[in-house]
């Protein structure tokens, strides 16, 4: 079934609440499948908490969100989790990479722990119907500054360049 798409341009503006979740995926997550499950049951959390996103974690670490793609911003370091089994690597966070090393943002594959997320000075989702969406709280704690902070503002704004033009 196919119907139009709105983006949510109130939470790509103003940011978005997310939540962590345990991620239950199976162990290849870099496949498409329909094993779906697990994300339609972050996805039912997300809407009975009343959030606008949601941060899978593995292991004390967070992995990725159920739809998108997740990205922490430390000291002006743009750090996300490796390429692994563990995430499905979208269009949009390759785009992502790509916008940052023309911003000449530094990017860090490295995992952040669910602990650490908290203290990132921004946060943000990546995906096709996500673009680039910030965070501005993890359940219930602040991040940053609590709005959107100046590396999600770039590459926000290189991405809606891109969409524009290409």
């Amino acid at each position: 079934m196919a119907s139009p798409f709105v983006p949510d341009t109130i939470i790509l503006e103003k940011g978005g609440h997310a939540i962590t979740v345990p991620d239950i995926r199976w162990s290849r997550c870099d496949l498409k499948t329909v094993n779906l499950l697990p994300n339609v049951m972050a996805a039912q959390e997300e809407k009975k908490r009343g959030a606008g996103g949601v941060l899978m974690v593995r292991d004390g670490f967070i992995t990725e969100g159920y739809k998108n793609n997740a990205f922490a911003v430390f000291d002006g370091t743009l750090w996300t989790y490796p390429d692994s089994p563990y995430i499905l690597s979208g269009i949009t966070r390759d785009v992502v990479f790509e916008i940052a090393e023309e911003e000449g943002i530094p990017v860090r594959l490295m995992p952040v722990s669910e602990e650490d997320i908290r203290l990132a000075d921004e946060v943000m989702l990546t995906g096709t119907i996500t673009d680039i969406q910030p965070v501005i709280s993890i359940d219930g704690h602040k991040i940053g500054a609590g709005h959107p902070g100046p590396i999600t503002r770039r590459l926000q704004k290189g991405l809606r360049h891109r969409m524009d033009t290409e």
